[in-house]
C-alpha cells in the first residue's frame, strides 16, 4: 500500500487515524462534517449580514431623469413591428397529422 505524505508540520498519523475513524463511524463522521459546514456557513453569514447591518452606509439619492428620445424611439419601433405583424398574411399549411389524400391515379385503380 502506498503511503500518503503530508508536509512536515502535520502529524500524518493523527490525520490518517481521524480519517479512518470517520470512515468506520459513518454517522458520527457525518455529524462532524455537518458541524464543520455549519461553522463555516455561520462565519460567512456573520460577515456578510451582521457586519453589513452594523456598518454606517452613506445614502445618496440619485437623480433619475426620464429621457423621452429613447422612449419615443422604442415606441416607434414597437409600432412598426405591430404594423408588420398585422400586415403579415397567414398561409394555410397542410395538417401534418391528417392522412394525405390519394392521388387521382390511385383512386381510379381502386375501382
Amino acid at each position: 500500500m502506498r503511503k500518503i505524505s503530508f508536509p512536515k508540520r502535520f502529524n500524518s498519523k493523527k490525520i490518517l487515524a481521524f480519517l479512518r475513524w470517520m470512515g468506520e463511524n459513518a454517522f458520527l463522521g457525518f455529524l462532524v462534517l455537518l458541524v464543520i459546514a455549519l461553522c463555516i456557513s455561520s462565519l460567512v453569514f456573520y460577515r456578510y449580514v451582521f457586519l453589513l447591518e452594523s456598518a454606517q452606509l452613506e445614502f445618496r439619492p440619485s437623480q433619475n431623469t426620464f429621457q423621452t428620445k429613447p422612449f419615443e424611439d422604442i415606441v416607434r419601433v414597437w409600432q412598426e413591428r405591430g404594423q408588420a405583424f398585422e400586415q403579415a398574411s397567414p398561409e394555410n399549411y397542410r395538417d401534418a397529422f391528417a392522412p394525405a389524400p390519394l392521388p387521382p391515379e390511385a383512386e381510379e385503380s381502386d375501382n
